[in-house]
């Protein structure tokens, strides 16, 4: 099995590969991440919180929605 923070990594870089609204436009940021309990140790399981912005909310349930 591999690192789950590697796999993470490339869920978070296919973020700006999202085909998002630009007016309103549509924000996501991978806000927090992690995964482990200690450095020298291939974590079992790795996790993201993401935060979605819009002044649209049915943009931003969209977003929500590709995001998934």
């Amino acid at each position: 099995a591999g690192n789950p923070i590697h796999a993470l990594g490339g869920v978070v870089a296919a973020l700006d590969e999202l085909s998002l609204p630009s007016n309103p436009p549509v924000g996501v940021t991978a806000a927090r991440w992690g995964g482990g309990t200690s450095i020298n140790a291939i974590p079992r399981e790795a996790w993201v919180e993401l935060d979605l912005r819009s002044e649209s909310s049915g943009y931003l349930r969209e977003a929500e929605a590709e995001v998934r």
